[in-house]
């Protein structure tokens, strides 16, 4: 059973393994809990994959007792030990996995059910054919399934993933105990995840800085119980902004900045050299920041 979009890199990975081995697979329409359960049961789904914002989702549910599920599969954006926890007791805890991975680089690592209380606050060992290696505290991984590179990419995309010793970065910073346990412990780049969606700040800024009234932005992530994090924006403008109806043609829903500040351009968090300085816009409006609802 799929219930993620399709441009999710996850999802088309599990429809091609399902169609070698010869199963049945069912694409959702749209994900909602109730429909998540009664999706189960009607077609005895025996596999699916979640990102953590669809488990804080269902967790609001009574425990629905969904037997015919094999394995739960979630990965997309961080998942917090307590959330785990608490899915693994709502689901049962034989049938949870949790892998972690990019799209650039394909599955990393792999922590299964009766790993979890163990190894609290992990993201599982390396599979067969993968290489981990922690340099200067950043993952880097080797694998068949790390990408050639970018479509039609001039040559500034691709930075993030120069090899070191024949690995390529994940774009995390981490480490990996003597057994080969790997703990996330930041992301090193500015990409933000909600919803288990990538979002990368420089587009969406380049987006605000095209709106009439605006004269700059800088883009960054906030953290939230359910979406991971929200894409937030600190915009230079004067005027009120209905960013859904201004970037409606521009930029996908789950892109949209959901929580905004607004400041003079001499305020906004520019460094000198013109490049958005995001952790300080983080720590400077942290306090300003207005929800927007979708």
């Amino acid at each position: 059973l799929i219930v993620c979009p399709l441009a999710h890199s996850a999802p088309g990975s599990f429809l091609r393994a399902a169609r070698i081995a010869g199963a049945r697979t069912v694409i959702a329409p749209r994900f909602t809990p109730e429909q998540f359960v009664a999706d189960v049961r009607q077609h005895r789904a025996s596999v699916v994959f979640l990102v953590p914002t669809q488990v804080h989702r269902l967790l609001a549910l009574p425990p629905p007792g969904l037997d015919s599920l094999r394995a739960v599969i979630v990965a997309g954006a961080p998942f917090p030990p307590a959330q785990k926890a608490a899915f693994a007791a709502w689901l049962g805890a034989d049938r949870l996995y949790e892998f972690y991975g990019s799209s650039e680089t394909g599955t990393v690592s792999v922590i299964g059910p009766d790993e979890h209380a163990s190894h609290v606050g992990s993201v599982g060992r390396a599979p067969p054919g993968v290489s981990v290696q922690i340099i200067d505290g950043e993952i880097f991984v080797r694998s068949p399934a790390v990408m050639s590179g970018y479509l039609a990419d001039d040559g500034t995309t691709l930075a993030p993933l120069d090899a070191r010793e024949g690995h390529v970065s994940v774009g995390d910073l981490g480490t990996i105990d003597p057994e080969g346990w790997i703990t996330l412990v930041d992301r090193k780049h500015d990409t933000i995840i909600t919803g288990g969606l990538n979002v990368y700040p420089a587009e969406v800024e380049r987006a605000l800085a095209a709106l009439p009234g605006v004269a700059g932005a800088v883009v960054f992530g906030v953290p939230d119980d359910e979406w991971g994090q929200l894409v937030a924006a600190v915009i230079a403008t004067d005027q009120p902004i209905d960013l859904r109806s201004a970037l409606r043609d521009q930029l996908a829903g789950y892109k949209l900045p959901r929580a905004i500040a607004t400041c003079a351009l001499a305020d906004l968090p520019i460094g000198s050299s013109g490049k958005a300085l995001r952790r300080a816009a983080r720590e400077a409006f942290a306090t300003r920041l207005a929800r927007i609802d979708r």
